[in-house]
């Protein structure tokens, strides 16, 4: 979460902003999903729309979110290709 806290800084974003960003542009997200509460979590969260993010950061948010898989994952280099796409 800090990195997502530290590149809304740097962008002038908030965190979710940041967040459904790396979404919507990750391959392995079909559907982000919007939690917001209020209307104005709503608009702050469609701002995203009209922003993009510097495509320089994706693998700075994917390092942070990788999931260790576990075993056997490691040694089967066709489910690692699965579970972790190559960046675009």
């Amino acid at each position: 979460m800090d990195v997502g806290k530290e590149m809304a800084a740097e962008l002038g974003r908030t965190p979710a902003q940041i967040a459904l960003a790396w979404t919507l542009h990750n391959p392995g997200v079909t559907a982000p999903i919007i939690g917001a509460r209020t209307v104005e979590q709503l608009q702050e969260n469609l701002e995203v729309l009209e922003a993009d993010l510097p495509p320089s950061q994706m693998p700075r948010l994917d390092e942070v979110s990788a999931i260790d898989l576990g075993f056997p994952t490691p040694c089967s280099p066709a489910a690692t290709s699965v579970y972790r796409p190559a960046a675009t």
